[in-house]
């Protein structure tokens, strides 16, 4: 990977879908992924590499509702910029009273442990909930804890379906990484 912050980005992705517990099983990560796929070469951007691939989470409200599951996207991003890179995905992923932000995108950090941790974020294999919160200055934010044994059980169901290669996203022709240009 490039070292340069200008041609890197980090990309996170969170579509509206939200799946009830028990119902995890019902999201369809193969259109996902071809969708995705299909904004990117339709977007501003010529020729660009990314990498990255499907993340989970247990979404918890603050109004009391249960808890939903939110399959999102994490992926490196190489070319364009942020707002070329943001106006690829903004107007496929507006923001709603449940997602304020459904589309973020930073410089990639150069530091090798950033570029690590960022190239593995999505093949963990530790999932979280996620509660709404503030911090110390009353600003929103977010706790995360581990899921429940129920929950990772439901979890590990869609997971082993999927495949390892099945959460990873890949687009563009970078010979570096040809094993990748499956499904």
């Amino acid at each position: 990977m490039a070292r340069d912050p200008e041609f890197w980005f980090t990309v996170s992705v969170v579509p509206p879908d939200l799946f009830d517990v028990g119902h995890l099983g019902g999201f369809n990560y193969d259109m996902l992924k071809d969708r995705v796929r299909k904004q990117i070469a339709r977007g501003p951007i010529s020729e660009p590499i990314v990498l990255g691939g499907i993340d989970y989470d247990l979404k918890h409200f603050d109004d009391d509702r249960p808890p939903r599951w939110c399959p999102h996207l994490y992926f490196l991003f190489s070319g364009g910029g942020i707002a070329p890179i943001e106006s690829t995905f903004r107007r496929h992923y507006p923001k709603s009273d449940d997602v304020k932000r459904p589309v973020v995108v930073k410089s990639q950090k150069t530091l090798r442990e950033d570029l690590v941790s960022t190239a593995t974020y999505t093949i963990k294999a530790r999932f979280k909930n996620r509660r709404p919160s503030t911090d110390d200055r009353g600003n929103a934010d977010t706790e995360n804890d581990e899921l429940s044994l129920h929950h990772q059980a439901e979890l590990a169901i869609l997971l082993h379906k999927q495949g390892f290669l099945g959460r990873m996203i890949r687009h563009g022709n970078d010979s570096a990484f040809p094993a990748l240009k499956v499904r």
